[in-house]
């Protein structure tokens, strides 16, 4: 069941799933896989919406339209996103 929006354990690690298991370390094999983050069965449809925009970010994030952020924003709940956001500044 999913974790309420203000639940701080939620808020505290749904920016950091897309590369850490629960335990907090890397893994490995879903690292190796960022390069084909797209396409890589590895990666769930959320975690693709999230690391499309935190690439977008660090390319250009001048170039973030409206209509990117709102796609974040339908993933991830308003705390996330904030948290999400500034991990990626």
């Amino acid at each position: 069941m999913p974790a309420a929006h203000g639940d701080p354990d939620r808020s505290k690690h749904d920016w950091r799933c897309a590369i850490h298991r629960r335990r907090g370390r890397p893994d490995e094999e879903k690292v190796r896989e960022l390069s084909r983050y797209d396409s890589s069965p590895m990666f769930s449809d959320r975690e693709r919406c999230c690391l499309d925009f935190a690439e977008q970010f660090v390319i250009q994030s001048s170039a973030i339209s409206d209509a990117d952020v709102e796609r974040v924003q339908s993933v991830l709940d308003p705390e996330s996103f904030i948290y999400f956001v500034k991990a990626s500044a």
